[in-house]
């Protein structure tokens, strides 16, 4: 008999040991679900250590290449990079890119690599690049794929305005 109770006794210890450290686990602030994502997703991590090699004359020039209008076929922009991948951040509904950073650095050729790292809908990781020249301070899609996307036509009111003329 005394078996037996010592032995629903430790049971009993036991599962409210187990019971307790597990709640305990739960009750304390989370961890944070951005870092675990960093360290358990490779791809993000090597795109972030990219964009950690950004020294301060690239992340100068990310900031000058935003304020700028980009070519695409010899063609300015209607807007700034930074106001189309701003509507295609808030504007687009459910098909919303989410930004992830940028990087940039200078080629050999005193040109320099401009790239912006984003998820879009799908939630692959994508990346466009566009190459700016200083001789003659354009900005142009360097990857014929994604960077075109990220240039605006002339509005309705550009068309009507020039019409009137």
């Amino acid at each position: 008999m005394k078996k037996t109770i010592w032995l629903v006794l430790s049971i009993s210890i036991a599962s409210i040991m187990l019971f307790a450290g597990g709640c305990n686990e739960k009750a304390g602030p989370a961890p944070s679900s951005k870092a675990s994502a960093d360290s358990s997703d490779p791809k993000l991590a090597a795109i972030k250590a990219d964009m950690a090699k950004t020294t301060p004359d690239g992340k100068a020039m990310i900031e000058k290449c935003k304020a700028m209008k980009p070519q695409v076929n010899g063609q300015d922009s209607s807007k700034t990079l930074a106001e189309v991948i701003d509507d295609w951040s808030k504007n687009k509904g459910e098909y919303n890119i989410t930004e992830i950073g940028w990087e940039a650095s200078q080629k050999k050729t005193g040109r320099w690599k401009v790239i912006y790292h984003y998820r879009p809908y799908t939630k692959e990781y994508l990346a466009a690049e566009w190459e700016y020249n200083p001789e003659n301070n354009t900005l142009y899609p360097f990857d014929l794929q994604n960077a075109p996307q990220f240039w605006a036509g002339p509005s309705m009111d550009d068309k009507k305005a020039k019409k009137g003329k």
